[in-house]
């Protein structure tokens, strides 16, 4: 799914994903922490639909990817 954007597509992810089919999914943030303040990726991220949150930072020419599980992040380099 490409940038979640519409409770709609919220409510098809969850239904889905209810019926065993993995998602993988992108959406614009800063932080799990501010994705989490969002209401419907909130309700996204309580429903279970997804395991892991990546975040992919870049800073001078260096790509980093940052896991996030249950709340809490460990850096992939």
């Amino acid at each position: 799914l490409d940038e979640i954007t519409d409770p709609e597509d919220v409510r098809a992810a969850i239904t889905a994903s209810h019926c065993g089919v993995g998602l993988l999914a992108t959406a614009h943030s800063d932080s799990p922490e501010e994705l989490r303040r969002r209401p419907m990726y909130r309700e996204l991220l309580d429903s279970g639909a997804f395991e892991k949150i990546v975040t992919i930072s870049m800073r001078t020419d260096t790509r980093t990817y940052t896991v996030s599980d249950a709340g809490e992040a460990k850096c992939l380099g």
